[in-house]
């Protein structure tokens, strides 16, 4: 499923944490090892679809 978002307004807001990771290189190489762990979605694309199609 390819959608496409057109954002309005785009804002930048400080994060209020302090010492909040913005960035990471997470590497779930050893829980997929380990425990057998897949991720449901494969990509931010289809992350982004599904939690537009739940929430409507």
């Amino acid at each position: 499923m390819k959608l496409r978002i057109k954002l309005k307004y785009t804002t930048y807001v400080d994060n209020p944490i302090k010492n909040y990771v913005q960035k990471t290189k997470a590497d779930i190489s050893l829980a997929k090892s380990e425990l057998g762990y897949e991720a449901k979605t494969k990509s931010l694309e289809d992350g982004i679809a599904a939690l537009i199609k739940k929430s409507c």
